[in-house]
C-alpha cells in the first residue's frame, strides 16, 4: 500500500515537472526575444529544461514499471 502511494506521487511528481518545464521553456522562449546578450545563458538552460523533461519521462516509465511489478507481485 506504500509503495503505491509513493508511486502515484512520483507520477504526480513527474507531471508536475512537466508543466513546470514547458513554463520555463516559453519563459526561456521570451527572455530571447528581448535581449540578445542571454543568447548563450539561455542555451544552456534550455539545454537544462530538456535534460529535465527526460528525466520527467524517466519517472512515468520507472514509475509505471513499478506499478506493474507491484500488481504482478499481489496477482502471484
Amino acid at each position: 500500500m506504500f509503495n503505491h502511494l509513493w508511486l502515484l506521487f512520483e507520477v504526480f511528481i513527474s507531471r508536475r515537472l512537466d508543466i513546470f518545464v514547458m513554463f520555463n521553456h516559453l519563459w526561456l522562449l521570451f527572455e530571447v526575444f528581448i535581449s540578445r546578450r542571454l543568447d548563450i545563458f539561455v542555451m544552456f538552460n534550455h539545454l537544462w529544461l530538456l535534460f529535465e523533461v527526460f528525466i520527467s519521462r524517466r519517472l512515468d516509465i520507472i514509475a509505471m514499471f513499478n506499478h506493474l511489478w507491484l500488481l504482478f507481485k499481489f496477482v502471484h
